[in-house]
């Protein structure tokens, strides 16, 4: 039989003909989905990124586990990816910032790790970064804390050694606001178990911060919290400053617009004789503006200026800053810059016989809202009528010097205490206003005919669109002759 004969007839031999496999007979190769052939390739790839740890190179090894993840998620391959990353990060502290970052971003990626696994390595991180805080503080060099506090947020809010001394590297760089931020969430976050400062002393120093970016009501609210716990005169006293800083600080605002605009020798005369006609609070004494050097250069109010220190003026932050000296603990200052200078109100902390009423029965009473209102209200009442009428003479000089009021406009829209003007002439004209609707004025009878042709100061509470207001109608005057009347409205909130 030929060699094709025999061929054939193999072929043609039934397969029930067929006996049984010899168990030497190879075994059907894996199926790539079947367990063996997924735990198998994940090993190999565990091996492969050992082979690469061994070289330092982190981030292949991670790549490499997280591919493997993907083919083969298997419980011994997540825990491998941790303990790579964990070698990671143990590297990654003897190394700079880029080295962390790179870290972080990567960690922040990892979809294959468990949650106490993500969890584990986070607090290593944060741990790493808030200690590296710490010891550049404690060293002195803010720059370096500040650039890791900023690096890092995710790692440092909310936790109080953190807020601490991120805040406390904010203030030595001058990064007042984020300063602010820190230490007015640590009050709010007092943590008794701690040694690293005093409610009072930080409570102190964001007061003053406060006060250095004019951040009135702030300083109010911190000052009836320091009173709460302590009710010392000092404290009540903060109240009042804060208080007149916020009632005052419009003018400087208006004023520094005003005086930053370069306005004509006619607008400015026109200034300085009508702010002698202001009838400030007793404890206003000077307004001026100063020149870069410190000297005054044109003197608006009060017969002598007792200008701040240039230690002071360098301290301003604000649009308006209210400056305190130790050496003149009787007067303060609020300040804003124009330019290379400075437009300075200064008064005194003196109290009036019905001020000491109202601080010393708060002293006794000082969980009473009702007193805080009275305090609150009386200063509105001295200081409103004054305030009113030097920005009504700021803003007729700026009518004189056709300035575009654009930037008092902002100026309004941005302060909650300022809400109208109207500039009106001698022929009842409006020639400039802000917010203003005849409609929403709540007059009586008479009212806006005979506060229009006021020659003197008129102020008084009205309702505006709903809101109770302390409107001051101001006449202008030019060459002793009476030529309209400014509105300002100024909401008693």
């Amino acid at each position: 039989m030929t060699v094709l004969s025999l061929l054939v007839a193999v072929l043609l031999v039934p397969a029930t003909h067929a006996g049984p496999l010899s168990s030497t007979s190879p075994r059907p190769a894996a199926s790539p989905s079947s367990p063996s052939y997924c735990e198998d390739f994940a090993q190999r790839q565990i091996s492969l990124a050992d082979r690469l740890l061994e070289q330092s190179n982190f981030s292949r090894a991670v790549k490499v586990l997280n591919s493997t993840a993907q083919n083969c998620d298997r419980d011994f391959v997540r825990e491998k990816l941790a303990e790579v990353l964990g070698e990671w990060f143990g590297a990654v502290r003897r190394q700079g910032s880029g080295a962390l970052q790179q870290y972080i971003n990567v960690l922040s990626n990892q979809s294959y790790l468990t949650s106490a696994q993500r969890d584990q390595l986070s607090g290593r991180v944060e741990s790493h970064v808030r200690s590296l805080i710490q010891q550049e503080v404690e060293a002195d060099e803010y720059d370096a804390a500040y650039r890791l506090c900023r690096s890092y947020p995710k790692y440092v809010d909310e936790n109080f050694r953190a807020e601490y001394y991120c805040g406390t590297s904010a203030l030595e760089v001058g990064a007042q606001r984020t300063a602010m931020n820190a230490y007015a969430w640590l009050l709010a976050n007092w943590s008794a178990d701690q040694s690293l400062a005093t409610w009072e002393n930080t409570a102190n120093t964001l007061e003053e911060l406060y006060f250095l970016n004019g951040r009135f009501r702030e300083a109010y609210t911190l000052a009836r919290e320091m009173a709460a716990r302590n009710p010392t005169p000092k404290a009540i006293l903060s109240s009042l400053i804060s208080v007149r800083g916020h009632f005052l600080s419009p003018l400087l605002r208006i004023g520094a617009a005003f005086y930053d605009d370069q306005p004509s020798d006619t607008a400015l005369n026109h200034v300085d004789t009508e702010m002698q006609r202001v009838s400030f609070p007793n404890y206003v004494k000077a307004f001026y503006l100063l020149a870069s050097d410190g000297s005054v250069t044109r003197g608006m109010y009060g017969s002598e200026a007792n200008q701040p220190s240039d230690a002071l003026l360098e301290t301003v932050a604000g649009s308006v800053s209210l400056l305190r000296s130790s050496d003149q603990s009787n007067m303060a200052w609020l300040v804003s810059p124009v330019g290379s200078r400075y437009l300075v109100l200064e008064f005194s902390i003196a109290t009036t016989a019905e001020e000491n009423v109202r601080l010393e029965t708060i002293q006794d009473n000082v969980d009473s809202d009702e007193q805080w209102k009275k305090l609150y209200q009386l200063e509105f009442s001295e200081t409103s009528p004054a305030s009113g009428s030097a920005i009504g003479t700021l803003l007729s000089g700026a009518g004189m010097a056709s300035a575009d009021f654009e930037v008092f406009d902002a100026i309004f829209d941005d302060s909650p205490i300022l809400t109208y003007y109207c500039i009106q002439n001698d022929s009842d004209g409006i020639e400039e206003s802000y917010n203003f609707n005849r409609s929403n004025l709540g007059y009586g009878e008479g009212e806006w005919t005979r506060t229009s042709n006021t020659p003197a100061l008129y102020h008084h509470d009205i309702q505006y669109n709903g809101q109770s207001v302390r409107e001051v109608v101001w006449p202008k005057f030019v060459d002793e002759n009476w030529t309209g009347v400014v509105r300002i409205g100024l909401a008693q909130n």
